[in-house]
């Protein structure tokens, strides 16, 4: 569902979420070639109750911690320690978004970091009714621990249904959800202190809208 380079341009990671894993490829920017990494790739969290398959992942801007939405079994999130030098990945913490007291089916799709880092926001997506135009899809924010960059969940807010794709704009004060089921992009303010969002537009989209792009003006 995604695939990124490191921040050294030395690698190209790749989420894979069936086989549970995240593909390591080493990346020649002089002549664009690729090949397996050392260690080509690294295994996603198993066992029971555990959250599973990353799906899409984004780098802290210290450039030596990666974040992975996990979308099964139990949906979630998780830390990863980078490596530029070996192009790999450890795990230091897995996280389940899993609603309290939810019975139906959740699962996650994107993930975003705030400007500043101090907060990371991802989509959990209600697929309990996959035709349903309203649910119990939301947005999970965590706050980012300065000093080892481990999450701390804040709290889940409603959005559109089935969130699979929103974006930050880049002062960090915004935050849009495009509901792919719901046909509808929300508008939200970010609480720059707490993290909290507070709905402030709502916008018929047309069917179907995927991915949500921020473009500042020069």
């Amino acid at each position: 569902h995604s695939s990124v380079f490191s921040p050294g341009n030395s690698f190209l990671l790749v989420p894979a979420t069936t086989p549970n894993k995240i593909f390591q490829i080493a990346f020649d920017a002089e002549n664009g070639s690729i090949v397996p990494a050392g260690t080509p790739s690294v295994s996603g969290p198993t066992g029971e109750g555990t959250a599973q398959q990353p799906r899409h992942i984004v780098f802290h801007p210290n450039g030596k911690i990666a974040y992975t939405t996990q979308e099964r079994e139990s949906p979630g999130v998780a830390v990863w320690k980078w490596e530029e030098k070996k192009g790999e990945l450890t795990l230091i913490q897995n996280l389940i978004s899993y609603p309290d007291g939810f019975e139906g089916t959740i699962t996650t799709a994107d993930l975003h970091l705030t400007p500043d880092a101090q907060f990371l926001y991802i989509s959990n997506r209600d697929l309990t009714d996959r035709k349903a135009l309203t649910g119990s899809s939301t947005i999970v924010g965590y706050r980012v621990d300065p000093d080892d960059f481990t999450l701390t969940e804040i709290g889940h807010t409603p959005c559109p249904q089935i969130p699979r794709g929103f974006a930050i704009d880049d002062k960090g004060e915004f935050l849009y959800v495009a509901g792919q089921v719901a046909a509808r992009l929300e508008v939200f303010r970010i609480d720059t202190d707490t993290g909290a969002l507070s709905s402030i537009q709502m916008l018929n989209t047309g069917k179907g809208p995927n991915w949500v792009r921020c473009v500042t003006k020069p």
